[in-house]
């Protein structure tokens, strides 16, 4: 009777085991549920007057969104070519050394943005450092927060990311004589969830909730309402 009563156990164990299993199964993968989507950019025009009094133009990033999920790290972007956010960068970078100035990616390299004057801004080191830590690392911990999440939770059916968008600002930077830098960037998340099945996604503030780390939490409400970033690496919060 009870090696009986053994092996029912045992058969039990298995068939939830296999049901396990099979819920699994019943779901796209993580690495089938597309990196980013729906990205879209924007540019803008600039003119100046180099030291030989000759006129120069070209274009700069305007406005970047992009749809990120969480495997974004799959497909990293690229490194700006010589040739990207030319001639700005070197005429910059000549008159104004002291600023460092730097082909800064409104969309992050490392979660697939491209190094491509549709993507590129001047930013000094103080802005791009603090564009760094104050928006581009919570968004990525949160991103790979949600990976984990995503992959110990069978029954989610559910992919979660953001919805990430980032404009410069019209007014121009006084720390450069030419009306050529703008004075700030603009960064706001929209938190979404993403349904393979229909691969479609919508707004869904609570998931922000189930980060469990109170920091990085408080970043990511802080960026759903937006933040101003300028030259000097100040952060202004609306």
């Amino acid at each position: 009777m009870k090696r009986t009563l053994d092996m029912l156990k045992n058969v039990n164990e298995v068939f939830q085991d296999s049901a396990k299993r099979c819920r699994r199964e019943t779901r796209p993968p993580l690495n089938r549920i597309p990196p980013y989507l729906d990205f879209n950019f924007k540019t803008r025009p600039y003119t100046y007057s180099d030291s030989s009094g000759d006129t120069k133009s070209g274009d700069m990033s305007d406005t970047v969104s992009v749809i990120l999920l969480p495997r974004a790290f799959d497909a990293p972007g690229t490194v700006p070519g010589k040739t990207q956010l030319q001639p700005i960068t070197e005429f910059l970078q000549n008159k104004y050394p002291q600023y460092s100035f730097i082909k800064g990616h409104m969309w992050n390299q490392e979660i697939g943005g491209p190094g491509e004057t549709q993507n590129l801004v001047p930013l000094t080191s103080k802005a791009n450092s603090s564009h760094k830590s104050n928006a581009e690392t919570p968004l990525k911990d949160a991103l790979r927060y949600f990976d984990t999440y995503y992959e110990i939770n069978p029954a989610i059916k559910k992919a979660y990311g953001f919805k990430y968008v980032v404009e410069i600002e019209d007014a121009f930077w006084d720390g450069v004589e030419e009306r050529i830098v703008p004075n700030s960037i603009h960064v706001q998340v929209f938190p979404i969830e993403y349904e393979p099945e229909s691969r479609n996604y919508s707004d869904n503030n609570s998931i922000v909730n189930l980060i469990p780390d109170p920091y990085l939490k408080n970043k990511i409400d802080g960026l759903k309402n937006g933040i101003w970033i300028d030259q000097q690496g100040v952060v202004f919060m609306l």
